[in-house]
């Protein structure tokens, strides 16, 4: 597969909420020595990374013009911070039907030769990753107990989906 890239689709933030979650993702990274997520933006995942030809981006650029047809402006909210299993701290998305409708008709819209490739999650659950993977069990321990009781209520509307492609490194939106 050295002629494919891995990428994914994504609702980036409004600028100076993706600023105010990269400072706040950069202070977890000094304090917390986990580095991973700074690989690439904040923002929310609609389908997770997958392998496809590099050749290939402007088929998988396509994807979001024919859900633009499907999917309008429509709010969301982030509230408060949450854990999942195995290290990931993230700020809670609320989920909403707009966000599940967005997330299911991107899938839809995957080119014949990727739908049965990306995996499906049983259940979509939103959310803006803040630290995970190279986050050790004693550090996720110690961020989860201080970030777990703090406050973080923003709001802003959907204005469309984003690709991003990995360049060996980070990640870069397309």
């Amino acid at each position: 597969m050295k002629d494919h890239s891995l990428f994914f689709f994504a609702i980036p933030l409004p600028e100076d909420i993706r600023e105010e979650i990269q400072i706040i993702t950069e202070e977890i990274s000094l304090k917390y020595d986990t580095k991973k997520a700074l690989s690439s933006e904040p923002h929310i995942t609609i389908i997770p990374p997958f392998w496809y030809p590099g050749t290939k981006v402007d088929t998988l650029k396509n994807v979001i013009s024919h859900v633009s047809k499907f999917i309008w402006e429509f709010p969301i909210l982030l509230n408060g911070y949450d854990t999942f299993p195995r290290n990931v701290l993230f700020i809670h998305v609320v989920p909403s039907d707009e966000l599940q409708s967005c997330h299911d008709q991107t899938y839809n819209c995957l080119p014949q030769d990727l739908y049965y490739k990306v995996k499906r999650y049983p259940e979509y659950n939103p959310h803006i990753t803040i630290a995970f993977k190279d986050i050790s069990a004693e550090s996720f321990a110690e961020a989860k107990k201080e970030y777990l009781t703090k406050e973080y209520l923003r709001a802003f509307s959907f204005n469309g989906l984003a690709l991003y492609q990995h360049n060996g490194k980070t990640w870069d939106r397309k």
